[in-house]
């Protein structure tokens, strides 16, 4: 627990690559723990290296086999990588372990949404991430007023907000 510590509090210092480090030695310490690799893979994915990224997530996923987040940050992990195809099996992997797990939804929607065109397809996951989605989540009033643009456009019309600033974007999972 002392290594995680040392790493998030390096983490908020600014200091990743020692968060990295700590986060790595919290996760050799507890064989169990995916939680601290989840975070060092977070923290590669602000830097683009979705090689480590995935060796950390991979080690997580083995830790705790079909975790909905662990899966769900894959996705995001492949889908800014530019591999939409496994980015989505990901999502659909992460959906069928829970079917409720929001951010599951909220990230195959936008990969539908943005990826791959489907705007039909988006909305069905918008609409069941707005079922299941906390009232507290600050994707929320981005989503609902997307889906609800979306709903009004004839359908020749839809996907015309896409780019939008207030549009909701690929999130990793917490």
């Amino acid at each position: 627990m002392a290594r995680l510590n040392l790493g998030v509090a390096r983490e908020r210092a600014g200091q990743l690559p020692e968060a990295v480090d700590a986060y790595i030695e919290a996760a050799s310490l507890d064989p169990t723990a995916s939680r601290p690799l989840e975070l060092a893979a977070q923290l590669y994915m602000q830097f683009d290296d979705w090689d480590g990224a995935r060796r950390m997530l991979d080690q997580a996923n083995r830790r705790e086999e079909y975790s909905p987040r662990i899966l769900t940050t894959m996705g995001v992990v492949e889908y800014r990588a530019g591999n939409l195809d496994v980015a989505e099996a990901f999502f659909t992997a992460a959906i069928q372990a829970d079917d409720t797990y929001s951010s599951a939804l909220y990230n195959a929607a936008v990969l539908q949404r943005d990826g791959r065109k489907d705007m039909e397809r988006a909305i069905g996951f918008f609409e069941a991430y707005l079922e299941h989605a906390v009232e507290d989540d600050p994707r929320l009033a981005a989503v609902r007023e997307w889906v609800a643009s979306q709903r009004s456009a004839p359908t020749a019309a839809r996907g015309a907000a896409l780019h939008r600033e207030s549009a909701p974007m690929v999130t990793p999972a917490v």
